[in-house]
C-alpha cells in the first residue's frame, strides 16, 4: 500500500464531514508514516467561496493542524492546502502564503471558463465546445505551474471525468502540461484516487499519463482527495500497484520530505529508498 495520504480535506471546506482528529486516527489505522490535510485555500478575491473555508478561519487551520502533531506524535501530519488555479489567482495565493507557515501546495483547476469540472448535469456539447473546455482546462493548469506557487499538480486530467469519449485527445493534453513540469524540477504530480469511487471510475492520471510522467522523471506523490474519514487511503493498494505497474519506484524521505514515487536517477534527489 502506498505509504502516505498527502490530500485530505476538513469540513472548514464546507462540503467535506468529520473531525480533524478522526482523519489522523483513520491514517494510524491504516499504518501511515505520513499524512497531509491539504483543504481548500481561502482567496482575498471571493473566488467560489461556497467551496472554500473564509480567510479569518485559515489560522485556526493551521493551528489545529499543530495541535493534531503534538496529540499524535506516532505519525507525521504535514500543513497543505489545495489552492485553485484560476485567472488571477497568484496575488491571493502569495499573500497567504507569506502570512501562514504551509508545507505544500497543491494545484488544482476546477473551474475552466465556467464549466465546473465535476458537474454532474452535462448538458449536450459537439466537438468544438467540449475541447474548448479542455483546452481552457490544460491552458490554466500549464499557467498555473508555472507561476512557481505550486508543489504539486493536482487530479491533472481530472477534466476527463465527463469527457471520456475524447480520453486520447485529454491524454495528449496532459502529457503537454507534464513536458511543461518535467522543468519545474521541484513540481510533482499526484496519483489521486478519487476517480475511481466516482466519475470517470479511474484513478487521476490514467495509465498513459502515470507512464508519461515516469519517462519524464517527475515524481508522484499519493492522494485521496478525501472529503470524510473512510475514504483516507481509499484504493491505495491498487495505486501503489498501479504505479510500480508505470515502471515507478517508492522512496522514502525523511521526516521534513514527502514520500515519492519516481523513476530513474532523479530521485536520489528526494530521498533513499
Amino acid at each position: 500500500m502506498a505509504p502516505a495520504d498527502y490530500h485530505i480535506h476538513t469540513s472548514m471546506c464546507r462540503h467535506a464531514r468529520g473531525t480533524m482528529a478522526q482523519y489522523v486516527e483513520a491514517a494510524l489505522e491504516q499504518g501511515f508514516p505520513h499524512m497531509g490535510f491539504s483543504d481548500h485555500a481561502p482567496t482575498w478575491d471571493q473566488f467560489d467561496p461556497r467551496h472554500r473555508m473564509d480567510m479569518d478561519q485559515f489560522e485556526h487551520y493551521v493551528s489545529s493542524i499543530e495541535a493534531l502533531r503534538t496529540e499524535y506524535p506516532g505519525i507525521r501530519i504535514f500543513t497543505g492546502i489545495e489552492a485553485d488555479i484560476y485567472q488571477g489567482f497568484e496575488e491571493s495565493l502569495s499573500r497567504l502564503l507569506t502570512r501562514f507557515p504551509v508545507d505544500y501546495v497543491i494545484g488544482s483547476v476546477h473551474y475552466a471558463g465556467g464549466y465546473f469540472v465535476f458537474s454532474k448535469d452535462i448538458e449536450p456539447m459537439d466537438t468544438h465546445q467540449q475541447r474548448a473546455i479542455i483546452d481552457r482546462y490544460f491552458s490554466l493548469m500549464k499557467q498555473g505551474l508555472s507561476t512557481g506557487l505550486i508543489d504539486i499538480a493536482g487530479h491533472i486530467d481530472v477534466i476527463k471525468g465527463n469527457f471520456m469519449d475524447d480520453a486520447a485527445y485529454i491524454a495528449q493534453q496532459a502529457a503537454d502540461v507534464l513536458q511543461a513540469v518535467s522543468c519545474k524540477t521541484h513540481i510533482k504530480i499526484e496519483y489521486n484516487t478519487s476517480g475511481v469511487r466516482k466519475k470517470p471510475g479511474q484513478a487521476f492520471p490514467s495509465p498513459a499519463v502515470l507512464e508519461a510522467a515516469c519517462k519524464l522523471n517527475i515524481p508522484v506523490v499519493t492522494g485521496s482527495d478525501a472529503h470524510s474519514p473512510e475514504q483516507v487511503g481509499m484504493d491505495f493498494s491498487q495505486a501503489h500497484e498501479d504505479l510500480l505497474q508505470a515502471g515507478f519506484v517508492l522512496h522514502r524521505g525523511g521526516d521534513d520530505e514527502m514520500f515519492c514515487y519516481g523513476c530513474g536517477e532523479e530521485q536520489s534527489k528526494i530521498g533513499v529508498l
